[in-house]
């Protein structure tokens, strides 16, 4: 699960906007309560296909980057059959 953003991303874009909630609701074609959700950080709430139409209808650009996570390796021991095996 998302963890709550710290940014509190929803209530930039509809500070900065100038909507109210009920506008935004409106607008994107989604209930107030869902907006009150965003406006309180809550993106964890909503699934990626779902923000990005919000964003496109308020006329925002989108592009999806993958960062490949940073991977560790730690040494394994496993016993096969009483012999021991590093992996």
């Amino acid at each position: 699960m998302a963890q709550r953003q710290r940014s509190r991303p929803g209530v930039n874009v509809f500070r900065d906007l100038e909507f109210s909630a009920d506008e935004a609701a409106e607008l994107l074609d989604v209930t107030q309560p869902r907006i009150n959700d965003l406006m309180r950080g809550r993106i964890d709430l909503f699934n990626i296909e779902m923000l990005i139409d919000m964003l496109s209808k308020l006329g925002f650009r989108t592009k999806i980057v993958r960062i490949e996570p940073e991977v560790r390796w730690s040494r394994v021991t496993l016993r096969l059959g009483g012999r021991r095996r590093v992996g």
